[in-house]
């Protein structure tokens, strides 16, 4: 299964490590269309991606067993998975943040 990962799992980041252990298979560098909101919390740095932008955000794919998918929605709980289209044809499943999430950090 295709995953984008726009935060902290992409390589080089914090929480990458938790991507190798569901043995994570980087495929390429992408982007979205220009549909988004990407807002990051200034106390902890993690990024939030909402729809309904006019943004378009970097990340990386990833081919991801599906198997391991329950862990992943587990690590994102508080995200919703949805298919995006990316630049080009492409889509790839996606973890987007709830517009509640404004209410509740520092932006």
């Amino acid at each position: 299964m295709k995953v984008f990962i726009y935060g902290t799992l992409k390589r080089k980041r914090k929480n990458h490590c938790f991507l190798k252990a569901l043995a994570a298979k980087f495929l390429k560098e992408a982007e979205t269309k220009p549909k988004f909101l990407l807002i990051v919390n200034k106390n902890t740095n993690i990024p939030y991606l909402l729809e309904g932008g006019n943004v378009s955000v970097k990340g990386e794919v990833y081919e991801i067993d599906e198997k391991f998918i329950p862990a992943l929605d587990a690590f994102e709980s508080s995200y919703s998975r949805k298919k995006i289209r990316l630049v080009g044809k492409e889509k790839a499943w996606c973890y987007l943040a709830p517009f509640e999430i404004l209410h509740n950090g520092v932006f």
